[in-house]
């Protein structure tokens, strides 16, 4: 039986989906979401104040001391432990909680290890300790993750909205803007974080004898706003990949151009962002190497011209005999990057990652992140304002159909390490090509077809 996760309660919500995860990760998950494991320096929290500074250890054998928390500043580092401490004597950790965390202990003498940073509510580390002169002396940074307890997940009620293929992002304004299918491609926009919308705008018509699907909206820096989509023809054989363009806050729109034309082979699945080494525009998709083949690929080119001309393909993903499709990114820090998709690596869909240290130049750590045997697929994830990963996807049993799909969600409070399963938003069938979305607000989104629901999220 998966047990829900403490402290992450939603409206109406039931049971996530099973999946395989080791008893050791789910436990430890568990305690670290119901904020049962706490940092020495959390704990000594509870007694420092502003700038407390923990008792220095011992000489002799003793550790050093551990700073306080809760206050404006994290605690002052622990004194060093004693001239005389044995060989791998530990320096105090830093206090935490506080805005900035402290900076840790520095090692005794004689190879000893200084504590590590510790760690501010508002995300930054605190200072390394300082190693010890001895031989195998270290330090360690505090991390810049918040440390628990984290806030609850509670959903708010259903709001009707939008159509089939909900994909969110905020303007420059802080307007959130929706795009979804609906005879043909529309836009919406709501003023007041998501709680009321205007009424759908046609953005994108079909051409006769074509089928338009997968929008996805991005602003531009210049404030034109973007809408990415899928355009093939009914009849087969001829797939496009476009971008419709709108200069006048999303009222009347004007093709852009096309990332892919013509394709032969398959093309699906938008995803657009700006980049974090160059600040381009990147568009992420899935490209068939044989139509209808076992083998697909996912694919990343730039404009460096808000989408007017676009770079050669990159290949993010490819592994043989793998349909890698339905790709979603998030950033985690600087320019490190989460890629989000589906594959068939398993001999059947599931969902998994892929990492790029450096703006999505490069990618690696190919990870599983949800498999229930049968089905899981069309995943989407996004980062929370306390550094926690919330990811989506739609999954069913083998014996039931496609169109009877379920919304699946897990989390990871770890940067994608392991994920736990979390009550879905939308406990019945029939939940196709789902998505989540994180305003600058801290609001989290879980989008379906028509319906979307909301909670807000502080750090």
């Amino acid at each position: 039986m998966i047990e829900r996760v403490a402290g992450l309660d939603w409206l109406d919500g039931a049971a996530g989906m099973k999946r395989g995860i080791s008893m050791g990760n789910l436990a430890r998950i568990s305690l670290v979401l119901a904020g049962s494991i706490m940092t020495p320096a959390f704990l000594a929290g509870a007694c420092g104040g502003d700038d407390s500074t923990g008792a220095g250890g011992s000489s002799g054998s003793g550790t050093g001391g551990t700073g306080g928390g809760a206050g404006t500043t994290g605690g002052s580092a622990g004194t060093t432990g004693g001239s005389g401490g044995a060989a791998g004597s530990t320096g105090g950790n830093g206090g935490t909680a506080g805005a900035t965390g402290g900076a840790a202990g520095s090692g005794g003498a004689a190879g000893s290890t200084g504590g590590k940073g510790g760690t501010g509510r508002d995300g930054s580390a605190g200072t390394a300790g300082t190693a010890g002169a001895g031989d195998g002396g270290s330090s360690e940074a505090g991390s810049d993750v918040a440390t628990p307890p984290f806030p609850a997940i509670t959903w708010g009620p259903v709001i009707r909205v939008g159509g089939g293929y909900p994909r969110m992002a905020e303007l420059a304004d802080h307007r959130l803007v929706l795009g979804f299918e609906s005879g043909g491609l529309q836009v919406t926009f709501s003023a007041d974080d998501g709680q009321t919308w205007t009424r759908g705008i046609s953005a994108v018509a079909a051409a006769p004898g074509f089928a338009i699907a997968n929008p996805f909206p991005l602003q531009l820096t210049d404030g034109t706003l973007l809408l990415a989509y899928r355009n093939v023809a009914a009849a087969g054989g001829d797939y496009t990949l476009s971008v419709a363009a709108s200069a006048d806050d999303g009222q009347t729109w004007a093709y852009r151009s096309d990332i892919v034309s013509h394709d032969a082979q398959g093309v699906w699945e938008p995803f657009l962002m700006l980049m974090p080494d160059t600040g381009e525009l990147g568009a992420f998709y899935a490209r068939e190497l044989v139509s209808g083949g076992p083998t697909q690929d996912i694919e990343l080119r730039r404009s460096s011209d808000g989408g007017k001309t676009w770079s050669a393909a990159q290949i993010v993903s490819h592994r043989t005999n793998s349909r890698d499709g339905m790709p979603g990114v998030v950033r985690l820090d600087g320019l490190t990057l989460m890629l989000i998709f589906e594959a068939t690596d398993l001999g059947r869909m599931a969902v998994r990652t892929l990492v790029s240290p450096d703006g999505g130049r490069t990618w690696q750590n190919r990870a599983l992140v949800h498999d229930n045997g049968a089905y899981s697929g069309a995943p989407y994830v996004v980062r929370l304002l306390d550094g926690r990963l919330v990811a989506s996807f739609q999954s069913h049993p083998a014996n039931i159909p496609e169109s009877q799909s379920t919304f699946g969600c897990v989390l990871s409070p770890d940067n994608g390490q392991a994920w736990a399963d979390l009550p879905t938003p939308f406990p019945e069938t029939g939940r196709l090509w789902n998505a989540l979305f994180r305003a600058e607000s801290g609001t989290l989104f879980a989008l379906t077809g028509g319906q979307l629901r909301r909670v807000q999220l502080r750090r």
